[in-house]
């Protein structure tokens, strides 16, 4: 036997393989590993972009009546409109800034606004309330890169490019098994001189968010263990017991016939020294 820290070494020298990847859907992303970068291909925004509902205005026109030449929703066009001097649109959050807008005053801050003219107080920054084409990402910068957990924001920032499938790494396949002929699976009677498969329960449900596989509980049979582990292939197999030094603690030399392996024990120095 060895300790969990001399273990911990061990596993850390140990040579990986890497796990192969899979298209997957960008609805089922949440916390797979990204097997590629994700680049930017349309900048955030994609164009000058009000970020409140108001008015745009030249700079030169704050403080004077100005005549309201078109009105421009979240989803228009506005890239061939250009305004001019004496001349601002009412414009909603979201919607593409026309050339030649340089602020955008929020309606609740207006002096005046009729149907055809507005009046705007003078104290307002060029550039206010306008989100800068490509502030938040520009074309071909990184938005993702490989080898990230995805969440949330992730996934959001890669549905921006308008992508519906990412390439990620496969999950872990992992195998989780309890042993012992004193065992009894939750739901059936158990006898006196057994007891009720705790472990198992406990374990599974911590793991519950990857790829595990729950194999039951297995008798205290070598023959029977090795047979249940050959019918798939695992990346990790966990067993909640069977690999102490009883004469039923057959999971160590089952491990021992399909992969070299290392155990990990708690010291019992202190227990040793009372």
């Amino acid at each position: 036997m060895i300790s969990f820290k001399e273990a911990l070494k061990i596993h850390s020298n140990i040579p990986l393989k890497p796990l192969e990847t899979e298209v997957i859907s960008l609805f089922e992303s949440a916390g797979r590993i990204l097997a590629e970068d994700i680049l930017c291909a349309h900048a955030l925004p994609k164009f000058n972009q009000s970020a409140m509902d108001g008015y745009g205005f030249k700079m030169q026109d704050l403080g004077k009546k100005t005549q309201i030449i078109q009105q421009i929703f979240a989803g228009d066009d506005a890239s061939a409109l250009e305004i001019k001097e004496n001349e601002c649109v009412k414009i909603m959050t979201g919607a593409m800034v026309p050339k030649g807008v340089e602020t955008i005053v929020p309606i609740e801050c207006m002096l005046e606004s009729h149907k055809n003219f507005a009046l705007a107080p003078k104290d307002f920054k060029i550039h206010a309330n306008i989100r800068q084409k490509g502030e938040n990402a520009s074309l071909n910068s990184v938005l993702v890169p490989k080898n990230t957990r995805l969440n949330y924001g992730h996934i959001a920032l890669i549905a921006s490019q308008g992508l519906k499938e990412i390439k990620a790494f496969r999950k872990l396949k992992i195998a989780l098994f309890s042993s012992g002929d004193e065992l009894v699976p939750l739901g059936q009677n158990a006898l006196e001189c057994q007891v009720y498969d705790v472990n198992s329960v406990g374990v599974f449900n911590m793991l519950k968010n990857y790829n595990t596989h729950f194999l039951g509980v297995l008798k205290d049979d070598k023959d029977l263990q090795l047979k249940i582990l050959e019918l798939q292939d695992y990346d990790i197999i966990l067993s909640s017991a069977g690999v102490s030094v009883g004469d039923k603690d057959f999971f160590k030399e089952v491990l021992k016939e399909k992969t070299p392996f290392f155990i990990m024990k708690k010291s019992t120095s202190n227990l040793e020294n009372r």
